[in-house]
């Protein structure tokens, strides 16, 4: 089902994209989970891996392998939906784009994530994160682009 657009004047959206965000940068996978329909769908490019459901989202969420506990979300806009820059910090506690993520929400809740993950190619294309991310002086949701 297609994704509804980027809305931020509309309270209902801004709530649900606030409370995703800060249930990702917490890694509280329950929390996140009930955010997303029961039929939402997660995939992340290039990859041919493609999940459906909250359980098969929860499972790869909790996979300690591929981990996001510690990423954060910038918002930016990208095709007039909603999307974020997710951003990892490295080895010197400095955050880097990770990869550009869209959703999809449709009747309140999340219905679908999309990660792409080429982010060097994606940032051209794309507003660009502003300069060193420092969590704790993250602007609200939504953002304009570093470039505006």
């Amino acid at each position: 089902m297609p994704g509804e657009p980027l809305r931020p004047s509309d309270p209902a959206q801004r709530e649900l994209l606030t409370r995703y965000c800060e249930a990702f940068e917490r890694h509280d996978i329950a929390a996140l989970v009930a955010l997303i329909r029961q039929d939402a769908t997660m995939s992340m490019p290039p990859f041919t891996w493609w999940l459906r459901g909250r359980d098969q989202i929860r499972q790869a969420m909790l996979d300690p392998d591929a981990s996001c506990e510690g990423a954060r979300l910038v918002p930016t806009a990208a095709n007039g939906s909603p999307a974020f820059w997710q951003m990892r910090p490295g080895p010197d506690g400095a955050y880097t784009p990770f990869g550009l993520v869209f959703l999809d929400v449709h009747e309140g809740l999340i219905s679908g994530i999309t990660t792409y993950l080429d982010a060097d190619r994606l940032i051209p294309l794309f507003c660009r994160p502003a300069g060193q991310f420092i969590p704790a002086l993250a602007p609200p949701f939504p953002r304009k682009c570093a470039s505006d």
